[in-house]
């Protein structure tokens, strides 16, 4: 190990103190060259809305890199022939003051494109007879309990690229059931 060898990574920020910018100085294998990764924010202010792909910079010296965005899309379009308007991951939110997210694409075209194939969720509560109460009795025995009454269990309904479904139940106190 070089004893004098360390890592540089800065952090831009604007003017309201949130990051725009994230540079690894000189980390990128090609001649030293920076991997910069942008920050963006969508008009609520998330920083997740979108989350781009780092991409190695020309630069190699500790600056902030002039039009990232930019930038980063003709890198991914180099590497992968006109993918580089995809080159992130985005994340649509529901319209409350919960925020949840409802959707979820990957990166590029096969995900965003005309197809949009994206990881789906839908929040609701469980309906009457629909999950069975599990309970052990006197003797230590697993016994049906009858039904978890409507509107008792948050139902979160999960649906991944390929139409995979899964359903996960959970009571008011953040417990599985």
């Amino acid at each position: 190990a070089n004893k004098g060898a360390f890592i540089r990574d800065i952090t831009y920020y604007n003017g309201l103190g949130d990051p725009v910018q994230i540079v690894n100085v000189a980390a990128a294998p090609q001649a030293g060259h920076n991997i910069v990764t942008p920050v963006y924010y969508d008009d609520r202010r998330l920083d997740n809305a979108r989350i781009y792909l780092p991409y190695v910079s020309s630069s190699s010296i500790s600056t902030i890199d002039g039009d990232p965005f930019t930038k980063q899309q003709a890198y991914y379009n180099a590497l992968y022939s006109g993918d580089g308007s995809y080159a992130f991951t985005k994340t649509e939110f529901e319209a409350s003051p919960l925020g949840r997210p409802v959707k979820e694409f990957k990166p590029g075209s096969t995900y965003q494109g005309s197809t949009k194939r994206s990881l789906q969720t839908r929040y609701q509560t469980n309906t009457a007879s629909e999950v069975r109460r599990l309970m052990v009795n006197t003797s230590g025995d697993l016994v049906l309990g009858g039904y978890y009454d409507a509107g008792n269990l948050y139902k979160k309904e999960t649906t991944d690229e390929d139409g995979a479904k899964t359903v996960i139940f959970t009571d008011d106190q953040d417990r599985t059931i």
